[in-house]
């Protein structure tokens, strides 16, 4: 019985069918195309279906569409809508199925035809008809929201464990629908099962293709689907390079069984397998030894690479052991192969020998990075050759080649296992020879493609915290790149400004490059996290930064989950803790935070910016929970000079809890100094005209909140001024009014200042005295009073500070910087 409720769900497709009197429902097996057209009908109560059954062996075309004919004018006489349903025709029945079925459209205007076939050959006929409608292959494949939706539905997973479903079945409905059953059995285990979950619906995928799809078919046709299954086009010269027997026979029979399906001619005609299917097969070849042999494996790798397809060609020369052209592929098509198929890739630079890589230093530092990425189990080799010094005589593609390749290599597999330091100790001889090699290609008409150098070097000055220069290397890398293949690597420089700008504080300049990473086409394959992710994450800050926290809301939804290959998460991390702060919870905040910084510990290192950039998050979060007294304690524990961010969350948090003095010196030290963020700088002159106005020195007030207001107008940031308490911004904005329209929600991400106390000279005698442990008695003889005028004054003291006992007004005294 056909599951309505799941498929009215994906009203994608159910909307296709009201598109066109004739639509063509395409797709392999068990891809759902009855269960769609059934859906459709079910939910169409106004529609008679008319439904002609498979026609016998016997039965020729004429006949075929003769009782096709008699029946639709049987159906439409009523006068009533129809839907008549061709339901996978013989393959011989396809020929001039254009010319047919415009002439029963013309016969029976009532009627509407959908077609549903597994056979690609249906569009050798061209359909005179511009209204037909096609729903192809790959639209018939559930999304990865569809599968989430499916899964919530059922209460069978969370978000991860879709995906996993997605990633295993390619979004094959049928195997899908598999996976589901599969993933209910573990219930509320699921998460902790994921492993054991995931093996089992491999192998349930694997029992679905064999029986279903295999068992019906001849072994000579199993054979060869399992070898066929090695290539990803496929192609009648590739199936015959394989050596199977009638390479077009086998491959019209393996589409017939639903294993293949037809692409469009592009220009050639090819054929694919669902990727799950492919996967599938794969795996039993393994299982029975049937990889094709290394020297069948060598010339595919050739035809592939004389064809223009360096993936494939990669691929088949891995298998084949053809380490030459390994070579010769990977230096010409690094960065494509890169972008797309980094598994080709991995498994490609770890099968190379020895003897290669030692003579190839890009080689070998690409595939300790490629190891890396995959796994950071594995410990680096004890000695890696040193990069060619680059003021050597060495010129053209050799500088490349020999320096600037394993050197930028090289600085990135520092920067990936948290080595800061060291990624960046050969970067301005690197910098030199990136100029040089451009300048030099300049010249000669053929400017070379060196934003992935530039983008690389970029990252790594960021991550260590070097902005200006990080700055200008992604400059380089967006306005030199010329658009192509390999302009992901320029998108992602101008994303990593945009987000660079962003946690500045320069809003308006972020603002732009997210404009710029925008014009950029998008990039499909693993790297599209990767790629997309600084721009996603600055625009969550630039709206929050304006008080859209509607906008950053929306943005959130698209950020994906942080694994372990995501370089930038610290920075989604302070997004998200920010976040939280203007919603008013920073315990979410502050639990993601920690959650993560034990995740991505290796990238904390002590010269990383992710440190402090989360250091300060952090202090933010607890000031905001009322915890100000801890951050001051953390702050005085710190050794050598505090980040600028880390210094301006102490003076917040000295503000908050009345120590105006400490948070007057912490505001002070940043706005005399040069060179600070601009965020830093306008929140501490803000901290500045608060102590200053809580003090009555108005003038002081009014040029620091000016100052803050003129930094709002030229950079559009108006966030810093929600930690304003509102009656002091109402007071404060008599001197100038900061551009900001704080609309009706009163934000107020930081409790209200606690306030000041004013102590006598001989109070705060007595409290220093009791700060050095001192004895009423004693401190009454200093003063020359007597025990109990201490006393007296010592009740004076508790009440100021709130408090009950001399230790207790000792530490809040010293909390307050009073002491």
């Amino acid at each position: 019985m056909t599951d309505v409720r799941v498929s009215a769900r994906r009203l994608r497709l159910l909307r296709r069918l009201d598109e066109s009197p004739l639509t063509v429902v395409w797709g392999p097996a068990g891809y759902g195309k009855t269960e769609l057209v059934e859906s459709w009908l079910a939910l169409r109560a106004d529609v008679v279906a008319c439904r002609i059954a498979a026609p016998g062996p016997a039965t020729g075309p004429d006949a075929y569409w003769a009782a096709v004919a008699s029946a639709s004018a049987s159906a439409s006489a009523g006068g009533a809508d129809v839907m008549v349903v061709l339901d996978l025709p013989e393959k011989g029945l396809l020929a001039n199925i254009g010319v047919r079925l415009w002439d029963l459209q013309v016969r029976t205007p009532t009627c509407r035809f959908v077609l549903t076939t597994r056979d690609g050959s249906v569009f050798d006929d061209r359909f005179p008809s511009s209204g037909v409608s096609v729903v192809m292959p790959a639209e018939l494949e559930y999304t990865l929201d569809e599968v989430a939706e499916l899964l919530a539905d059922r209460q069978a997973s969370s978000w991860r464990a879709a995906r996993d479903v997605w990633l295993m079945t390619g979004g094959h409905p049928a195997l899908v629908a598999l996976a589901e059953n599969v993933l209910r059995i573990y219930g509320k285990d699921l998460e902790l099962e994921r492993e054991r979950a995931c093996l089992a619906v491999e192998v349930q995928v694997d029992r679905y293709v064999d029986a279903n799809l295999l068992e019906p078919l001849p072994q000579s046709l199993r054979a060869a689907a399992r070898t066929v299954a090695a290539v990803r086009r496929v192609t009648a010269t590739v199936v015959t390079m394989l050596r199977v027997d009638d390479a077009e026979k086998a491959i019209a029979a393996l589409e017939c069984a639903g294993l293949l399906y037809r692409m469009p001619p592009s220009p050639e005609r090819y054929h694919v397998f669902p990727d799950a299917i492919r996967r599938s097969l794969r795996r039993g070849a393994m299982r029975e030894g049937m990889q094709p042999p290394p020297e069948v494996s060598a010339a595919l790798a050739r035809w592939y690479e004389t064809v223009g397809d360096p993936v494939e060609a990669l691929r088949h020369a891995t298998e084949g052991q053809d380490w030459d052209l390994v070579v010769e592929v990977l230096a010409a098509h690094w960065v494509e192969i890169t972008a797309t198929r980094f598994g080709v890739l991995f498994r490609a630079l770890c099968g190379l020998p020895e003897h290669v890589l030692r003579s190839r230093p890009a080689m070998l530092y690409a595939r300790e990075l490629a190891v890396r990425i995959s796994s950071d189990l594995r410990p680096l080799p004890r000695s890696l050759p040193e990069v060619i010094s680059p003021g050597a005589d060495i010129d053209g593609q050799d500088s490349f080649d020999v320096a600037l390749a394993p050197g930028v290599l090289r600085s990135t597999l520092m920067r990936w296992i948290g080595d800061y330091d060291e990624a960046v100790r050969n970067h301005a001889e690197l910098v030199d020879l990136a100029t040089r090699i451009e300048s030099e290609g300049a010249d000669q008409g053929a400017r070379p493609d060196l934003a992935p150098v530039w983008t690389h070097l970029g990252l790594t000055s960021e991550y260590r915290g070097d902005h200006q220069r990080a700055a200008d290397l992604f400059e380089r890398a967006v306005i030199g790149c010329p658009r192509g293949p390999g302009d992901f690597a320029a998108r992602q420089a101008a994303g990593q400004l945009a987000l660079q700008q962003a946690v500045l504080g320069e809003g308006r300049r972020a603002q732009r490059w997210i404009e710029q990473e925008s014009t950029f086409g998008s990039v499909a394959g693993w790297l599209g996290t990767t790629i997309e992710l600084p721009a996603i994450t600055a625009r969550v800050i630039v709206a929050l930064d304006r008080l859209d926290v509607a906008a950053a809301e929306q943005v959130l939804t698209t950020l994906p989950e942080l694994t372990g290959n995501i370089e930038n998460w610290a920075f989604v991390v302070y997004a998200r803790a920010q976040y939280e702060l203007m919603r008013g919870r920073p315990e979410a905040g502050l639990d993601r935070v920690r959650r993560h910084r034990a995740e991505f510990g290796k990238w904390l290192g002590p010269a990383a910016f992710a440190r402090p950039l989360l250091d300060a998050a952090e202090m933010d979060l607890n000031t905001a929970l009322g915890a100000g007294s801890d951050v001051l304690e953390r702050a005085e524990l710190v050794s050598g000079p505090l980040h600028p961010l880390v210094r301006l969350s102490t003076a917040r948090a000295a503000l908050l809890t009345g120590n105006t003095s400490t948070a007057a010196k912490h505001a002070t030290e940043l706005t005399r100094r040069r060179g600070i963020y601009t965020r830093v700088r306008l929140e501490a002159f803000l901290i500045e005209s608060m102590v200053s106005l809580h003090a009555g020195e108005r003038d002081a007030a009014r040029v620091a909140w000016n100052r803050a207001v003129a930094l709002s107008e030229d950079t559009g940031l108006a966030r810093p001024f929600t930690t304003v308490p509102a009656e002091m911004r109402s007071t404060l904005s008599e001197f100038g009014t900061p551009p900001v329209d704080f609309g009706a929600q009163e934000w107020a991400p930081y409790p209200l200042p606690a306030p000041a106390v004013h102590l006598t000279d001989r109070e705060l005698a007595v409290l220093h005295g009791l700060s050095r442990g001192h004895p009423v008695v004693d401190i009454a003889k200093s003063l020359f009073v007597s025990p109990n005028t201490i006393k007296t004054q010592l009740r004076g003291l508790y009440r100021k500070l709130g408090v009950h006992s001399r230790g207790d007004a000792v530490r809040e005294a010293r909390r307050r910087g009073l002491v």
